[in-house]
């Protein structure tokens, strides 16, 4: 899922103008679908400390991405990261 989650990621950036905001989330916990993401698209996007005052609270002021946990954060396995197009 990692590969189509980039791919998509890449499509979503024809759309975006320079400077976007782009939140990625998803429903897994795996780096395969996480960090190696971020990284195959990091030509195109740049990680940006998130602006939404939950996402702050739960994972830090200054984090750019994280995960949500079911023992941690009382939900669904989740990784999160807001990006912004270069």
């Amino acid at each position: 899922m990692g590969e189509l989650a980039t791919q998509i990621l890449r499509n979503v950036s024809k759309y975006c103008r320079s400077g976007a905001q782009v939140i990625y989330a998803v429903c897994s916990v795996l780096p395969e679908e996480a960090e190696a993401v971020l990284s195959r698209v990091e030509d195109i996007f740049e990680p940006r400390p998130f602006t939404t005052q939950a996402l702050r609270s739960a994972l830090g002021d200054q984090a750019c991405a994280g995960r949500l946990l079911p023992l941690r954060h009382g939900t669904d396995g989740y990784f999160l990261a807001q990006l912004q197009k270069r």
